[in-house]
């Protein structure tokens, strides 16, 4: 894959940042696997620069770690990362599904519906990375009712990170079930315009989401990395 020598630097190391990521994200680059900065430059035909700046940023995020003089890994989630994630998430997320209990119109509602819909239509279809998908379009379905652009953004980075750990570690067909259910509260709240009703399924639901995953990473026990 070579890129247009014409391209801008900052563009440059965008497409190295979402090159990696990807990889990252869809397990190309498993947890704990060193990244390798010359086979990315030479795989986009750029320079070491652009993907050593990407490779900054993704450390900034966590979804990297560096090891002096060894070089970058991917990282293994601990379960105090986790609750600090899940913490700021959870502020967001209520107040996303307050300001979207506000302002749903008919459309968005039949849009979440739509999307738990597809959700439930993917149960019988392993691996359930479509499931997950489903899961996280449901949430920034929300974020974007709520028009507040940098909620948005913030829910959005944060979603990247979830979605790495879940594609690490597999639920169960319960735990989908499970989300299901929730996801059907939250909507109940939001159609019926009654935020306090909202905030506490998404408040019960986040607790649910926190509980499992660092309930997967603790039974695995990756904690070689404390983030």
């Amino acid at each position: 894959m070579k890129v247009d020598s014409n391209v801008l630097h900052p563009s440059l190391r965008e497409i190295c940042y979402n090159f990696i990521k990807d990889r990252i994200l869809d397990q190309t680059y498993p947890s704990g696997s060193k990244i390798d900065i010359d086979e990315i430059a030479k795989a986009l035909g750029v320079s070491t620069t652009p993907v050593r700046e990407a490779i900054s940023q993704l450390t900034s995020e966590g979804l990297i770690y560096n090891i002096p003089r060894r070089g970058f890994y991917v990282s293994e989630f601990s379960p105090e990362y986790l609750e600090d994630i899940f913490d700021v998430r959870e502020q967001l997320e209520i107040l996303a599904v307050e300001r979207a209990t506000e302002k749903a119109s008919k459309e968005d509602i039949e849009e979440l519906k739509r999307l738990i819909e597809k959700y439930k239509a993917s149960f019988n279809k392993k691996p359930w990375n479509k499931c997950y998908e489903l899961d996280r379009q449901f949430h920034e379905k929300i974020a974007e009712i709520s028009k507040n652009k940098m909620l948005i953004n913030i829910l959005r980075e944060i979603g990247d990170t979830i979605q790495a750990i879940r594609t690490l570690h597999c639920k169960t067909l319960r735990d989908l079930e499970i989300t299901l259910k929730e996801h059907t509260d939250i909507l109940s709240g939001i159609s019926s315009k009654d935020p306090n009703r909202a905030k506490e399924a998404m408040k019960i639901h986040l607790e649910h989401v926190k509980r499992d995953l660092i309930k997967l990473i603790g039974s695995a026990d990756l904690q070689k990395t404390k983030l």
